[in-house]
C-alpha cells in the first residue's frame, strides 16, 4: 500500500466523530471537531480547514476555511445567532450563562451518526471546490437522521476573516448610470427573482439564513408574505413584506425587501473613515437641505436627536451626486438608519428610516426604484402639508385588467370604497394617493386608510398602491377598545402619535375625518396615458430613463444623491443596494414629533399657494 493511499488528514479534537472523519476527508485538509458544542482553536498555517460542530440536535459540517477567501466558524456563529427563532428568550439565556447554549452537547452521537457525517463531509469537500461567495454547509439532523445543504454567507464584519475596504470617493464613480436594459418590454426590472432558482436558497435557511423562513402575512385579501430579518446586537426583528397577487411572487419580494433592509442598517460593504464637521468638509451635504426637526423638539426630554450646527462633528460616508457627477459626503447615521445598533455612542441629528432604499439587478434599476420611493413619499407629504386638493383618478378608465380586478376584490372582501388621487408634483413623475373609506361606518373599523405609489406609468402606480393598501386594511379591522381610545386621544394630542401604526389609527377615527375633507373636493380625470418610454415594444433602457429623470429633477432645483449600500451578501445574490437622497424633497417620518419640514421651502410655498400661513399641523395619515 502506497503512502498516498494511507495518508490521513490532521484531526483536531477527539471522539467517535473525529475518528470517523479521519478516514473520510482528503489528507490535505485539517479537520477541527467540536463534539460538545464548541470548536477547538484552529491551528495556524493548517491549509484548508474543515470544521465540524455538534450542537444541540444538529451537526454543522463546514464551511471549509481557506486563506484566500472569507468564511469561517465565527461567520457561522454570527448567522446562527441572527437566525434564532425566538431572539428575546434566547438572548436572556445568553445573558444569564453566555456559554450554556454553545456547550449544549447533542443528546445522541452514535457511531451511526459519525459514519453518516463522514460520508457527508466527503461530499462537502467536493462541493466546496466549486464554491464562490456562497459557501456550502451540510446540516445533519441527529434526531431522525436527515441532512440538507445550506448556504453560508460570510459575515463582512467578522472579527476573524472580515476585511472591509475603506470608504473612498473614487468608488462612488460606479454609481453613475451604466448600460442596463430591463428583462422585458414595459418592465423596470433586469431579472426575475421568482425565476432565479438560487435566490431563495441564498438568503433563506432555518439555521443560518439572513431570513430564517417565510410566513403568510395577516388576513388581507391578497397572498402577502413576510420575511423576518435578525439584527446585529439586537433582539428586534425587521420584516420584509411582499405584496403581490401570488404567494410565489410575494415570497421573493419579501426576501428582497429584507435583504434591502440589511443593506440599510449599518455600513457592511465598506469601513467609514471620514469624521469631521460640515464647516471643515467642502464635499459634505448641508443637513438643512434634508429638512430639520421643529426647533423646540431638540429641547424636549428624551428626544433622541441632537441640535445640528455647522461645527458639529460626525461620521460621514461617501455618496455621489448624479446631478453634478461629483462625490458627496453624507452623514453615516442618515445613510444608514440603524447605525446605532453597532455604534450607539455616535450622535444622531436627524430621524431617518429606510426612505429611498432599494435593491435590484443593476445599478440603474436599483437607483430608479429608490428614487421612485422618494418621489412617492414627497408627493404624498406635499399634498398633506399644503392641503392641496388633488384631482381624483377615474379608476374605470384603466386600460388593462389588473386595476379593475384588484379594485373589485378589495371592495368586495373588505366593504371599503376605494378612491385614488393624482398627487404628481412639479417635476411630472406620476404619483398617486390611494385611500379607502368605510362608508358603512362600522364599529371597530378605521373610517379612512391610505397608501401611496409612484411609477412612470400611472396605472402601474395605482396597481402598486392597491396592493399596498390591502394588508393595511386587515391591520385595522375590529380594533380593540384600548386602541380606539388611544386613537381618539391622539386626534386631540398629536404628540401621542409615536409610531408608524399610530398615524393610520388616529386618522382612521371619525373625529379626524374633517382633516381629510380637502382630498374629496377636486375634479375627476381619466387615467394618464402610459409613458411611451416603457412601451416601445423593446426592453426598457433603464440608464436612459434614469438619466432623463435626474435631468428633469435638476431642472426644478432637485439634486439626486446616491449612497452605495451594497454588501458582500448582496453580491452573492447578484444584487445591488442603494439609498437615494433628494435634498429638498420631504422625508417620510413616523411619530409626529419627528416631523422634518424646517428648511424645506417647497412645502411652505405650496401651503402659501393654498392660502395657509403654515404647513398642516396635524400628523400625516401615511401608514
Amino acid at each position: 500500500m502506497t503512502e498516498s493511499m494511507t495518508a490521513a488528514p490532521t484531526v483536531v479534537g477527539t471522539g467517535v466523530l473525529a475518528e470517523a472523519l479521519r478516514a473520510a476527508v482528503p489528507p490535505e485538509y485539517t479537520v477541527v471537531v467540536g463534539e460538545a458544542g464548541v470548536l477547538p482553536e484552529i491551528p495556524a498555517g493548517s491549509g484548508p480547514v474543515l470544521p465540524v460542530l455538534a450542537r444541540r440536535d444538529r451537526l454543522y459540517i463546514g464551511p471549509v476555511v481557506r486563506e484566500d477567501r472569507p468564511g469561517c466558524p465565527e461567520c457561522l456563529e454570527s448567522r446562527l445567532l441572527l437566525a434564532r427563532e425566538f431572539p428575546e428568550p434566547m438572548a436572556e439565556i445568553d445573558r444569564r450563562d453566555p456559554e450554556l447554549l454553545r456547550r449544549w452537547r447533542p443528546p445522541a452521537l452514535t457511531g451511526l451518526h459519525a459514519g453518516f457525517a463522514a460520508q457527508i463531509a466527503g461530499r462537502l469537500v467536493e462541493l466546496d471546490r466549486e464554491a464562490g461567495e456562497r459557501l456550502p454547509v451540510m446540516v445533519v439532523r441527529l434526531v431522525g437522521l436527515g441532512v440538507r445543504r445550506a448556504v453560508l454567507l460570510p459575515d463582512p464584519l467578522c472579527a476573524v476573516c472580515g476585511a472591509l475596504p475603506e470608504d473612498n470617493p473614487e468608488d462612488t464613480e460606479a454609481l453613475m448610470p451604466s448600460a442596463s436594459l430591463s428583462r422585458k418590454p414595459g418592465s423596470m426590472r433586469t431579472k426575475s427573482l421568482v425565476d432565479d432558482e438560487s435566490f431563495l436558497p441564498t438568503y433563506v435557511d432555518r439555521d443560518m439564513g439572513m431570513v430564517r423562513t417565510l410566513f403568510k402575512y395577516g388576513g388581507g385579501v391578497f397572498p402577502n408574505m413576510t420575511a423576518p430579518l435578525g439584527l446585529r446586537n439586537s433582539t428586534d426583528v425587521e420584516q420584509g413584506i411582499g405584496r403581490t397577487p401570488s404567494y410565489r411572487e410575494s415570497g421573493a419580494a419579501a426576501v428582497a425587501e429584507a435583504v434591502e433592509r440589511w443593506g440599510g442598517m449599518s455600513p457592511s460593504g465598506h469601513r467609514s473613515v471620514v469624521t469631521g464637521s460640515y464647516r471643515d468638509l467642502p464635499e459634505a451635504l448641508d443637513l438643512r437641505r434634508l429638512g430639520l426637526h421643529d426647533e423646540h423638539r431638540y429641547d424636549e426630554e428624551g428626544f433622541p436627536c441632537q441640535r445640528w450646527t455647522e461645527d458639529a462633528e460626525l461620521d460621514w460616508v461617501w455618496g455621489r451626486s448624479l446631478t453634478r457627477d461629483a462625490p458627496v459626503l453624507v452623514p453615516e447615521t442618515y445613510a444608514y438608519y440603524r447605525t446605532r445598533l453597532v455604534r450607539p455612542d455616535r450622535p444622531r441629528f436627524l430621524y431617518e428610516i429606510s426612505n429611498g432604499c432599494a435593491v435590484g439587478g443593476s445599478m440603474p434599476e436599483t437607483i430608479l426604484h429608490g428614487l421612485m420611493e422618494v418621489i412617492e413619499r414627497d408627493a404624498f407629504l406635499m399634498t398633506w402639508y399644503s392641503r392641496r386638493t388633488p384631482e381624483r383618478i377615474d379608476l374605470g378608465t384603466a386600460r388593462g385588467t389588473t386595476v379593475p380586478l384588484l379594485l373589485e376584490r378589495i371592495e368586495r372582501l373588505t366593504g371599503y370604497t376605494v378612491h385614488a388621487w393624482d398627487t404628481t408634483t412639479e417635476h411630472g413623475v406620476p404619483s398617486v394617493w390611494i385611500g379607502v373609506v368605510d362608508e358603512q361606518e362600522r364599529d371597530g373599523y378605521a373610517r379612512f386608510l391610505c397608501a401611496a405609489a409612484s411609477h412612470f406609468d400611472m396605472e402601474e402606480a395605482v396597481a402598486a398602491g392597491l396592493l399596498e393598501i390591502a394588508p393595511i386594511i386587515a391591520q385595522h379591522q375590529d380594533e380593540p377598545a384600548e386602541v380606539q381610545d388611544l386613537a381618539r386621544r391622539m386626534v386631540d394630542d398629536g404628540d401621542l402619535c409615536t409610531s408608524m401604526l399610530h398615524h393610520s389609527q388616529l386618522n382612521g377615527r371619525p373625529e379626524a375625518q374633517d382633516r381629510l375633507a380637502f382630498l374629496f373636493g377636486g375634479s375627476e380625470r381619466a387615467m394618464a396615458d402610459p409613458d411611451p418610454r416603457l412601451h416601445t415594444g423593446e426592453p426598457t433602457d433603464l440608464k436612459a430613463l434614469l438619466d432623463e429623470t435626474v435631468e428633469r429633477l435638476g431642472q426644478h432645483g432637485l439634486e439626486v444623491v446616491v449612497v452605495d449600500q451594497t454588501t458582500p451578501e448582496h453580491r452573492a445574490g447578484g444584487l445591488f443596494c442603494v439609498k437615494v437622497i433628494v435634498p429638498g424633497m420631504l422625508p417620510m417620518t413616523f411619530g409626529h414629533r419627528f416631523r422634518r419640514v424646517r428648511g424645506l421651502d417647497r412645502v411652505f410655498e405650496a401651503a402659501a399657494e393654498q392660502g395657509f400661513d403654515d404647513v398642516n399641523p396635524d400628523p400625516h395619515p401615511f401608514p
